[in-house]
């Protein structure tokens, strides 16, 4: 019965039973535990550091959790102190409690370790495990399937998104839509996120955020199935708006939950990785145009519903039991001023939400820009509009390795957008040829991919406190949302009006915006300490 973020009830505060002689007494213990149970409690907490522990010896330490265990016998979750002043008696302890069927172990920092980050750097690896208790093969394997299946969960999610400019012109011709009104179809998608991208966040800290990636897989399902029934835009548009709020709550959500499982050290490239469920997920839904004949758009909506139902089932069952953080008692309120208070919140999501815009005002309509551009059909359009987003995944893996290497973050934000830049006007200028169109738009995504990692890693960086990183996540995720409404829309309206190469300047136009708070962002000091996992962290 081990602790996780569904745990729940009383956890007794048992006490360590001594007889005159001062030797363990066991009969006694034995009757405690089962008078705790017969209370009906769900659990109770040994040995800890304000009572008799500290003064057991080792042996006594083992032999007293051994009678309590073997007395509960699973009937509940027993939580034991391992605390020690020497880390391999601490490890060791910790060790036999689980290997004898603990539900956790606790351990309470040494004196005079008065922050958060010399407790950290005194107490973990650089893998992240507690000193003396290396992961095992199988542990390392089981968190890479745990991050992997979360990761998956934003991927599902971008189906969405990018199912929309898959089947954007069967819908238009089966709804009979304009271009100014069918991209709202696109932007739609993040009107809520845009928001309520911040509260979202606030509500991942508070809920758990397992419980909010389900939910909004689930969200998502139930708002494609209901668009694949619309006759007309009105519905269509507003199953769109409840599907955001599903998909920003996974987006919120996840990054959450991965820092929560990575180990400290490991948190750049977890986040490296979780940066690509964008590219990766609009790439595969790009590349199942192909579906579209046999089920028309409205069967790809209902193949998408069943695709979402299917994964947070496959979700629930993988990650039942795993790490995700703890749900504060204190006010949401609270909460939403301290990260509102902070510059550097505010500075992620507006970079974020210039980003967006930049890439969605291309990338919205890239299939039939590509279609007219280089004389191909639809579909054609789609498919290389796939093989152009999977370039984004080149970023975001780069990104993870750069900042590893020291790299900061506001240079890899110049140089992105600055190649952003200029790759615009190498799609949408007039008089390009198709080849150099198509080289441009591969080049775009792969410098774009550089920024959703670089800005993602910055949340845990310029979070107010450790306990607000998902709320900074929605800060960050909003500014994609307003990204995402604001671009496809100003790009249509833009183009109806002066064609595409005008569009080009509106990407210049963001991207120098950009540049400017990336500055900002770089003179701002990190918010949330950072701890020293270095050697000479003791």
């Amino acid at each position: 019965m081990r602790i996780s973020e569904e745990t729940k009830g009383v956890y007794v505060i048992a006490a360590t039973p001594f007889a005159d002689d001062g030797a363990l007494d066991l009969a006694s213990t034995d009757s405690m535990v089962d008078f705790y149970l017969d209370c009906g409690v769900q659990g109770m907490t040994i040995l800890g550091v304000m009572g008799e522990a500290p003064k057991l010896t080792q042996e006594e330490s083992v032999t007293f959790l051994t009678r309590v265990l073997d007395r509960v016998g699973g009937r509940a979750g027993v939580i034991v102190g391992v605390s020690n002043p020497g880390l391999d008696n601490l490890a060791r302890l910790a060790h036999t409690a689980m290997d004898k069927g603990a539900a956790g172990v606790m351990v309470a920092p040494m004196a005079g370790l008065n922050t958060e980050a010399k407790v950290l750097g005194y107490s973990f690896n650089r893998d992240g495990s507690l000193l003396g208790m290396d992961m095992s093969g199988a542990q390392k394997l089981y968190l890479l399937m745990l991050l992997l299946l979360v990761v998956g969960a934003g991927v599902v999610s971008a189906f969405q998104v990018g199912k929309a400019p898959t089947a954007l012109a069967a819908v238009r011709a089966d709804l009979a839509l304009d271009l100014a009104t069918a991209s709202w179809l696109l932007s739609a998608f993040a009107v809520v996120g845009a928001l309520g991208g911040a509260g979202i966040g606030v509500a991942v800290d508070h809920l758990g955020a397992r419980r909010l990636v389900l939910g909004g897989l689930l969200l998502q399902a139930a708002c494609s199935a209901l668009g694949a029934v619309a006759e007309g835009a009105p519905l269509l548009l507003a199953s769109r708006i409840v599907e955001g709020l599903g998909f920003l709550t996974v987006t919120v959500a996840a990054p959450t939950l991965i820092v929560a499982l990575a180990p400290p050290r490991e948190r750049g490239q977890a986040m490296a990785v979780w940066g690509t469920f964008m590219p990766v997920g609009i790439a595969l839904v790009m590349l199942a145009a192909p579906l579209l004949t046999p089920l028309g758009w409205r069967g790809f909506w209902l193949l998408n519903a069943a695709v979402l139902v299917a994964y947070a089932l496959l979700l629930a069952g993988g990650t039942r039991g795993a790490p995700a953080g703890v749900v504060p008692l204190r006010p949401i309120t609270e909460d939403v001023r301290a990260t509102a208070a902070a510059g550097g919140p505010w500075l992620l999501g507006g970079v974020m939400a210039a980003f967006a815009a930049a890439f969605f005002a291309v990338f919205g309509f890239l299939p039939g820009i590509l279609a007219e551009r280089l004389g191909v059909s639809s579909e054609t359009g789609s498919l290389l509009t796939a093989a152009a987003v999977a370039a984004n995944i080149i970023g975001n893996l780069a990104c993870g390795s750069l900042l590893a290497r020291g790299v900061s973050r506001a240079q890899i934000l110049l140089a992105a957008f600055a190649g952003m830049a200029l790759c615009g006007f190498g799609i949408l200028g007039a008089g390009v040829a198709g080849p150099l169109v198509y080289a441009a738009c591969v080049a775009f995504s792969a410098v774009g991919g550089l920024i959703p990692v670089a800005l993602l890693d910055g949340a845990a960086r310029h979070a107010p406190r450790p306990a607000l990183v998902g709320a900074t996540v929605g800060f960050v995720m909003q500014g994609n949302n307003i990204g995402l409404v604001a671009g496809p829309a100003l790009a249509g309206a833009v183009a109806a009006a002066h064609g595409w190469p005008a569009v080009a300047l509106l990407i210049a136009a963001l991207a120098l915006a950009a540049i400017a708070l990336a500055l900002m962002l770089g003179a701002q000091p990190a918010e949330t300490a950072q701890p020293d996992y270095g050697p000479g962290r003791r």
